[in-house]
């Protein structure tokens, strides 16, 4: 199971660097910054609510923002499948609003301080004022190296195939992470991110820079202690 995915991973990455050399790329930069409360409603549910602000390297400066709420399902401790809405105003006056569906899974190395997580998502969005809809089915893996108490380093690297009379590979991401645990309730994540356009006119190379802070909050009923 681990030797196939790891195959899997490779295999698209070099795939990536072929198709990488097609076309010359524009490049940009652009700093996320994120913020998640995520709140345990009981045992299997919970709702997130993310904020989150993009800055990108041209005259204004402003990308776009974000609110996006979802509700998460846990199956098993190792899967979860989550639905989620997100509206986004973006410099260019195109908002869009987008639903998605996400399936979890993660495999713990026994022994081993290292897990693999796989993430796929469908994805649906619409531009208000265009009326344009992309759709996507995306697929993520994420190489988590349980390091200390205090920070775990992260690899993933995500493609996005895009529908809507395209059907093609559209972008590709990889990203480094550390996550740094702040408390029992809070964490940090700094990350720097490279994505890639490709089968498009005008391609982008992304250099992405990123910290996104989560917070968590149980509302669960806690079972009161028998006397005596």
């Amino acid at each position: 199971m681990i030797y196939r995915i790891s195959f899997i991973l490779l295999l698209c990455m070099f795939c990536n660097v072929l198709l990488s050399q097609e076309k010359p790329r524009e490049e940009a930069t652009e700093l996320w910054f994120g913020a998640t409360l995520k709140m345990k409603l009981t045992k299997k549910f919970r709702l997130d609510l993310e904020q989150q602000l993009r800055l990108e390297d041209h005259e204004n400066g402003f990308d776009q923002t974000f609110t996006e709420l979802g509700l998460r399902y846990k199956i098993t401790d190792n899967f979860n499948i989550k639905g989620q809405y997100r509206y986004a105003f973006t410099d260019d006056e195109h908002n869009e609003g987008r639903w998605s569906i996400d399936l979890d899974y993660t495999y713990d190395i026994k022994n081993f301080p290292l897990d693999i997580a796989y993430r796929f998502r469908f994805q649906d969005e619409k531009v208000d004022w265009t009326g344009e809809k992309k759709t996507y089915i995306r697929q993520r893996i994420t190489l988590d190296y349980n390091l200390s108490k205090l920070v775990d380093p992260a690899f993933e690297y995500e493609w996005f195939y895009k529908f809507n009379q395209d059907n093609e590979f559209r972008r590709s991401r990889y990203t480094l992470s550390l996550q740094w645990k702040l408390n029992k309730r809070s964490e940090l994540v700094t990350f720097g991110r490279l994505e890639e356009e490709y089968n498009v006119k005008r391609p982008e190379r992304i250099y992405i820079m990123g910290l996104a802070y989560s917070y968590d909050l149980d509302f669960r009923k806690k079972k009161k202690k028998k006397k005596g």
